[in-house]
C-alpha cells in the first residue's frame, strides 16, 4: 500500500505550488445551477437571475450545464456537504452553484451571494458577493460572474480574451506591496494570537462530567469558542480540563465547524485544538481559506501562532490570480 505523504505549505514554496496547480487545472467541469433563494423573475422576458447566470455559463463551452429546476437541489447557500454530494451524484455533475438574493432597501441595492460547492466532496469551492444594478444592466455583471465561477474551478473557456493569465511571478509578487490577507502566501493576523489568553465558551446547553483525571464539559447548540483573535463555531464541543486547572487542555468540536483567525478561515466536520501546542487540526471535508485562495484535504493542521499549515490526504489547492477575482473575492461572506 502506498503511503500518502503530507504536504507542507509555507512561504515561497506555497506560492509556487499555488501557481502550478492553478495553471494545470483546466478540464471543463460539468455544473448544475440551482434555484436561488429570493430570486424573482423580472424584466420583459420574466427570467430569474439563476436562469440568466445558467445561460451565461452554458455559453462557455462546458461539457454539461444543468439549468435551474432540471435537477434536485434544495434552495440555500449553506447546505450540508452530504446533501451536496447526493444531489451532484444523482445529477452527474462536478459542481453545484447555489445562490441567495437580498432585495434592495432604502440604504443599499439588491445583493446577490453565489456559492460554488464541489460535487465530489461537498465542500465550498468559492463564494461571490456583489451588489446588483438595475435589471437592464445586469447582463454584463452576470457574464463577469460566470467567468469568476469558472476561474474558481480552474477552468478558462477557449479563446476567452477576457481571462487574465496567471502571472509567472506568482501571487507572492502581487503581495509584495506590503498588503496582507490577499492569499495563502500573504501574512495573516497571527500577531493578535495569545496562547495564554483565557478561552471563553458559549452555548445554548452545557453538561459537566466528572472524571478521575479532571472534568469534561459538553456543549451543544450554537457553540462559540473565543481565544484572543481566534473564534470557533460548531454544533457540539467537548472540553477536557485537568484536575485543578481552569483552562481546557483540549477542545474537540463536531458538526459544521468554522474557525476564523484574522485573515484565514478553516471549515471541516471535526476539529481538535491542543492548547499547549497551539495547534488546531481540521478533518473531514477540511478546507483552509485565506483571501480568495483555498487549500483542501482530508485533514489540515495549522499552528495559530505561526505561518505554517500541513495538508494530508487528497490535497488540492485553488488560487484566483490577482486582478481576476473582482469585488466578490474581497467581500466573501463566511457562514455564521
Amino acid at each position: 500500500m502506498s503511503r500518502i505523504r503530507p504536504i507542507h505549505l509555507t512561504g515561497a514554496i506555497l506560492a509556487a505550488a499555488l501557481v502550478a496547480l492553478a495553471v494545470s487545472a483546466s478540464a471543463a467541469p460539468s455544473l448544475g445551477i440551482a434555484r436561488f433563494v429570493g430570486d424573482v423573475a423580472r424584466g420583459a422576458d420574466r427570467v430569474t437571475l439563476s436562469e440568466t447566470l445558467a445561460e451565461a455559463i452554458a455559453e462557455r463551452e462546458l461539457d454539461r450545464v444543468l439549468r435551474p429546476g432540471t435537477f434536485v437541489a434544495e434552495p440555500g447557500i449553506d447546505p450540508k456537504a452530504a446533501d451536496v454530494r447526493e444531489w451532484a451524484y444523482a445529477a452527474a455533475i462536478d459542481a453545484l452553484v447555489l445562490g441567495q438574493v437580498w432585495p434592495a432597501t432604502e440604504k443599499r441595492p439588491a445583493r446577490l451571494v453565489v456559492v460554488v460547492r464541489s460535487g465530489h466532496s461537498g465542500a465550498e469551492r468559492s463564494r461571490h458577493a456583489l451588489d446588483l444594478p438595475g435589471v437592464a444592466r445586469r447582463g454584463p455583471v452576470l457574464e463577469a460572474l460566470a467567468d469568476e465561477i469558472l476561474a474558481g474551478l480552474g477552468y478558462a473557456p477557449p479563446d476567452d480574451a477576457l481571462t487574465a493569465p496567471v502571472d509567472a511571478a506568482g501571487p507572492a509578487a502581487a503581495a509584495g506591496d506590503g498588503e496582507s490577507g490577499r492569499g495563502l502566501d500573504a501574512a495573516f493576523d497571527r500577531e493578535g494570537f495569545d496562547g495564554d489568553a483565557p478561552i471563553q465558551i458559549k452555548a445554548d446547553e452545557a453538561e459537566i462530567v466528572s472524571r478521575d483525571h479532571g472534568r469534561e464539559l459538553l456543549f451543544q447548540r450554537n457553540v462559540q469558542v473565543t481565544q484572543a483573535n481566534v473564534t470557533l463555531r460548531s454544533e457540539r464541543l467537548e472540553a477536557t480540563y485537568r484536575r485543578g486547572e481552569s483552562e481546557p487542555e483540549k477542545l474537540v468540536a463536531h458538526g459544521d465547524v468554522l474557525v476564523d483567525q484574522g485573515g484565514r478561515r478553516a471549515r471541516c466536520d471535526r476539529a481538535v485544538y491542543l492548547r499547549k501546542d497551539q495547534r488546531l487540526t481540521c478533518s473531514g471535508d477540511a478546507e483552509l481559506v485565506q483571501g480568495c485562495d483555498i487549500v483542501r484535504g482530508d485533514s489540515i493542521h495549522f499552528w495559530l501562532d505561526d505561518d505554517r499549515a500541513r495538508v494530508e490526504g487528497a490535497a488540492s489547492i485553488v488560487i484566483r490570480p490577482e486582478g481576476s477575482a473582482g469585488a466578490g473575492c474581497q467581500d466573501m461572506e463566511g457562514r455564521s
